[in-house]
């Protein structure tokens, strides 16, 4: 009885260093929009791309809030598994949380009277590696160009 409850505790009190097996390039994911189908996928975006400079007041508030780094990294995860294990519901699940991004950020933009909450999106995964002193893209995924979802 003892045994068993020590080796139940024991990987709570040293935690498993296993999440470093595979370092690898983290994916990036870039989205395309067009109002049809075929201009989806002509001009790709990053999404949420990292900021040049963070100001220090900035940078210490996002030490205790940043919802915005938790969705990106939530999004690197999805993306990791999709390309780990393909399957139709992990590509529905990003595509869904990179619409659900695109919408917010264009119903907040400045010109959300003017844009169109409508139209088509295509997501994609692309790897950076780095090769001798070049950076090397490679795309690894591409989804079908799907109607852009309108406001909830």
């Amino acid at each position: 009885m003892r045994l068993s409850l020590l080796s139940a505790l024991l990987p709570a009190l040293l935690p498993s260093w296993r999440f470093f097996d595979r370092i690898g390039p983290a994916p990036h994911v870039e989205y395309s929009w067009g109002a049809a189908a075929v201009e989806a996928g002509r001009a790709w975006r990053p999404l949420r791309p990292e900021p040049a400079h963070v100001a220090l007041g900035t940078l210490l508030a996002r030490l205790l809030w940043n919802p915005e780094r938790n969705e990106a990294l939530f999004l690197v995860s999805c993306a990791e598994r999709l390309l780990e294990d393909p399957s139709a519901a992990r590509a529905d699940l990003l595509w869904r949380r990179v619409a659900d991004l695109i919408r917010q950020e264009r119903i907040g933009s400045a010109d959300a009277a003017d844009s169109r909450l409508s139209g088509y999106l295509r997501v994609r995964i692309v790897e950076v590696t780095r090769e001798g002193h070049r950076l090397a893209r490679a795309v690894r995924y591409v989804s079908e160009a799907r109607p852009l979802p309108g406001p909830r």
